[in-house]
């Protein structure tokens, strides 16, 4: 899908799922990402809350979604999100880093899904690579202050192609106005970017990103 379009569905998603939290008299705040916050939600709840804001727009038909689980998520909830929402394509750090064989099972028996390691990797090529080659993951994020230097971002994506994984480019929560990772994404032929919301001063890199679209293109 190009980018301008996923971008604009993002942005109407997003509000949809504004409406829906204060129809409901959900308190409502934004997050360090620019992400929206109802936290007297359970996570079941708050993300059974985007799926139905998702279709209530309308434009749910082949639009798939990503979870950041941040490694928090137990076994439970995590089979009750793959199992219940066809929707859910993505899962980032499902479950802590000192269980990786959790991840490898989840792999196994859910190969419509791909299973990210972020934190479980924490910029370690030879973790990236032992945990590609073995099947503990099959998509990675890759973070710049992870890895500490250009050359090392390179090779980082090179073990990736290596393995066929999924490439999700991403900045630190604390990052905000620099564009630099949009560039970085499209040099470096990465499949997604994450830069939190598109609101504020996050808007940078995704309008970054549609420039260097039609740079591309022309």
């Amino acid at each position: 899908e190009p980018t301008e379009q996923s971008l604009h569905s993002v942005v109407i998603v997003r509000r949809k799922l504004g409406e829906i939290l204060h129809r409901n008299n959900h308190k409502v705040d934004v997050g360090v990402e620019g992400s929206l916050v109802a936290s007297e939600l359970s996570d079941l709840d708050a993300i059974t809350n985007l799926i139905i804001a998702l279709h209530d727009t309308g434009i749910h038909e082949g639009i798939k979604l990503g979870l950041d689980m941040a490694g928090i998520a137990d076994v439970k909830l995590v089979d009750t999100l793959v199992n219940t929402f066809n929707e859910i394509a993505y899962l980032e750090d499902p479950y802590p880093i000192n269980k990786p064989s959790l991840f490898r099972k989840l792999m196994s028996e859910n190969r419509r899904l791909y299973v990210a390691g972020d934190d479980l990797i924490a910029g370690r090529l030879d973790q990236m690579d032992m945990m590609l080659r073995d099947q503990y993951i099959n998509s990675v994020v890759i973070k710049l202050n992870h890895l500490g230097t250009l050359s090392r971002l390179f090779r980082a994506i090179e073990i990736a192609h290596n393995h066929n994984a999924l490439i999700v480019l991403s900045q630190r929560s604390q990052e905000t106005g620099r564009d630099t990772l949009s560039h970085i994404a499209v040099a470096c032929g990465a499949d997604y970017m994450k830069a939190g919301s598109p609101v504020r001063e996050r808007i940078s890199n995704y309008s970054n990103l549609l420039t260097l679209q039609r740079l591309v293109q022309a």
